[in-house]
C-alpha cells in the first residue's frame, strides 16, 4: 500500500532544512508547547521523517517512539537518528500490516 507521503519523504525532509522562514516559528512554537518532556518517554504519532522526534530528544526525553503510516518516511527517519547524534537511536515504524 502506497501513500501520498511516499512520494515526497525525501524531499519532505530537505525542505525543513531549506526553508528556515517557515520552519523557525514552527520549531519555536513546538518547543514551547513540548518543554515539559524531559525525563519522559515519548510517542510521536505521524512522525514523518522524525523532525519533531529529533527535537523531543534534544529537549531532554527518554526515549522517543515515532509511528508513521509512510514507509518511505520512516526509511528516512531511521536514516537520520544515528546522524543526529541521538544515542540510542529511536525505533520507527510504519503503520502498514
Amino acid at each position: 500500500m502506497s501513500t501520498q507521503y511516499d512520494a515526497i519523504g525525501r524531499s519532505y525532509e530537505r525542505v525543513k532544512h531549506e526553508m528556515p522562514p517557515p520552519r523557525f516559528p514552527e520549531r519555536m512554537t513546538f518547543e514551547s508547547l513540548a518543554g515539559q518532556c524531559a525525563g519522559k518517554d515519548v510517542l510521536d504519532l505521524a512522525c514523518g521523517t522524525g523532525w519533531h522526534s529529533r527535537i523531543l530528544r534534544r529537549l531532554g526525553a527518554v526515549s522517543v517512539v515515532g509511528a508513521d503510516i509512510s514507509g518511505e518516511m520512516t526509511a528516512v527517519a531511521r536514516a537520520l537518528a544515528p546522524a543526529t547524534g541521538i544515542s540510542p537511536p529511536m525505533p520507527v515504524t510504519s503503520g502498514r500490516r
